[in-house]
């Protein structure tokens, strides 16, 4: 009998190369009123969407990583072409004349068409597939921030990427920091230091940079350009900020008027500021909301990352879930900061992009970017989020339930990969914990036994139940059923390892297993009770599969964050 060693590697370390890493602090967000009053006095004109940056209020930040830069075209670049996405319509290639017979075309229905803006967006968007349509990142805006750019299309580049945006509290502590200051750099506008429509030279106002053309335009951290070029892309709602009132000034003409900014929970804010802007419009404090789908020439994004491996994937993943088969929304169902997993990002050799690259038109800076930098090339992961909580006080109880009412959720395993066991493609699936079911039971259920009893003819499943007439269970097994995160159909079940347990939280283990003894990845992950104080345990284990690379390995992955299980040879 063969004897398991089971070597125990370092805590879980934070793959961070692309990125800087932000210590976890208070910061101040959103615009000292007082300052706000006078400056909306001498602009009523947006005088509404200024209120939308007030008040100010401490607000703690956990502890994040940052892309030194905004997403620039070569970054870009790299996901358009491993994955077909829509390109920008900064990179389309036409020459005047066709550019007029599109102009000509469009104004037979719309006499006031341009080809600027959100017209010339929606024309891309429904034409950049014809037949004969030209684009390519031109190697002159490399280094500059790609722009034109959806929330919805930043989200799946960070997808691919395994990474996330940044909420807007990330964004000002990474520009901000301890400090108060009203720039990354400094308590006053420089227009040496900021992209926008006061800079100087003049000549390099109302242009789209390249990133770290302003080097000092910095944060303390070393993050560049947060203010002026491009606006940027947060994962945050333009909802008021902690504690606003509406309030009251006085307008030029000595009238008040009354300030209720146009909040819009469905819109993503944007930070930052862009090259089209004033001095007022590139501080801090400046946020806005437009709508996800809004693709802009001065709208780009920067990529942030939770240092725990896998939440990234997770946190996107969970987009696809159906809260009614869950039981909760994804928000209030999921603990997300408890996400274990492994993953892999790639990068590309950065020597051989640069060497692609070109200087930029003639008159604009032409710098290196930050050494952080990075080109981010793909990502591979297989990762496992719990539930918040099981609203069962004990082991007997939870199995006693799902007998009656159906398999309950205790989490949500996401993969890149494939899976031989259970027999998956890559996607994402609700975790569903099976006590343990008598013959009679299980043909109840809908599921075969391994017994031979099946579903009678005409057959009903329990009110509620996940569909489960493509499993075969066997009796007194305790199973993790997977369940289609939107249509409520279980589409395999795995036996546990070892039966579900019980204990404190402090002490319920957490944690991944390279199980080389048995070619699987073992999840023993835990689930709170209703209070708190104790936790559900489950072991699972899962077999990833991959052409040509072995996923049970110590080298197949980022981070230390699991353990090593290998068989021991026999003695004698």
């Amino acid at each position: 009998m063969l004897q398991a060693a089971l070597l125990l590697l370092l805590a879980p370390q934070s793959p961070t190369t692309g990125l800087v890493e932000i210590p976890a602090g208070r910061t101040l967000v959103g615009g000292d009123l007082k300052d706000y009053k006078k400056l909306m006095a001498s602009k009523p004109g947006v005088a509404q969407q200024l209120g939308a940056d007030t008040p100010r209020s401490q607000v703690d930040v956990a502890s994040f990583a940052i892309a030194p830069t905004e997403v620039t075209n070569e970054m870009y670049s790299r996901y358009v072409e491993a994955t077909g996405a829509q390109p920008p319509v900064t990179w389309l290639v036409i020459s005047k004349e066709e550019r007029n017979a599109i102009i000509q075309e469009m104004q037979k229905e719309d006499p006031s068409w341009i080809f600027e803006g959100l017209k010339k967006s929606k024309w891309w968007d429904e034409h950049w597939q014809d037949e004969g349509m030209k684009w390519e990142m031109a190697p002159e805006i490399a280094t500059s921030p790609v722009v034109g750019i959806s929330h919805d299309d930043a989200r799946e580049y960070c997808k691919w990427a395994g990474l996330r945006l940044p909420t807007e509290e990330e964004w000002v502590r990474a520009a901000r920091g301890d400090s108060d200051q009203s720039w990354p750099y400094g308590d006053e506008f420089d227009r040496k230091l900021v992209a926008c429509t006061m800079t100087q030279p003049r000549n390099l106002s109302f242009k789209l940079l390249p990133v770290n053309s302003m080097p000092e335009n910095s944060s303390s951290y070393g993050i560049v350009d947060l203010c002026g070029n491009a606006w940027e892309w947060t994962d945050s709602r333009f909802n008021p900020l902690p504690g606003f009132k509406s309030f009251k000034i006085k307008g030029k003409d000595g009238k008040p008027i009354t300030i209720l900014p146009p909040f819009d929970g469905s819109a993503p804010v944007i930070r930052g500021g862009a090259f089209n802007m004033p001095d007022y419009g590139t501080s801090v404090d400046r946020r806005h909301g437009i709508f996800n789908i809004a693709r802009l020439e001065f709208v780009g994004f920067r990529v942030a990352s939770s240092l725990n491996a896998c939440t990234n994937a997770l946190l996107y993943a969970t987009d696809v879930i159906d809260a009614r088969i869950l039981g909760a929304t994804v928000e209030e169902g999921l603990d997300f900061s408890a996400t274990i997993g492994l993953e892999k990002r790639q990068f590309a050799d950065l020597d051989s992009i640069a060497a692609a690259r070109k200087a930029p038109e003639q008159g604009l800076p032409n710098p290196t970017p930050p050494e952080a930098y990075a080109i981010f090339d793909g990502y591979s992961c297989i990762g496992l989020t719990p539930v918040k909580a099981i609203n069962e006080s004990s082991i007997a109880k939870l199995s006693k339930n799902t007998t009656r009412e159906g398999p309950i959720p205790v989490g949500v395993l996401h993969s890149t990969v494939p899976l031989s066991e259970p027999n998956l493609v890559p996607g994402t699936w609700i975790l569903s914990y099976q006590g343990e079911l008598k013959a009679a039971e299980i043909t109840k259920t809908g599921a075969r036994s391994t017994e031979g009893e099946v579903p009678p003819e005409g057959f009903e499943a329990p009110e509620n139940w996940p569909d489960y007439s493509d499993l075969t269970l066997a009796p007194k097994t305790e199973y993790i059923i997977f369940v289609a995160p939107d249509s409520n159909r279980a589409l395999a079940a795995i036996p546990l390892s070892s039966k579900a347990g019980m204990g404190t939280a402090k002490k319920a283990p957490h944690k991944m297993i390279i199980n080389k003894d048995r070619g699987s990845i073992d999840f023993e992950f835990r689930a709170l009770d209703q209070r708190g104080r104790k936790a559900f345990t489950f072991r699972l284990p899962v077999k990833p599969i991959s052409k040509g690379a072995d996923l049970i390995s110590e080298t197949a992955w980022d981070g230390s964050n699991f353990e090593i299980k290998e068989p021991v040879p026999e003695e004698g």
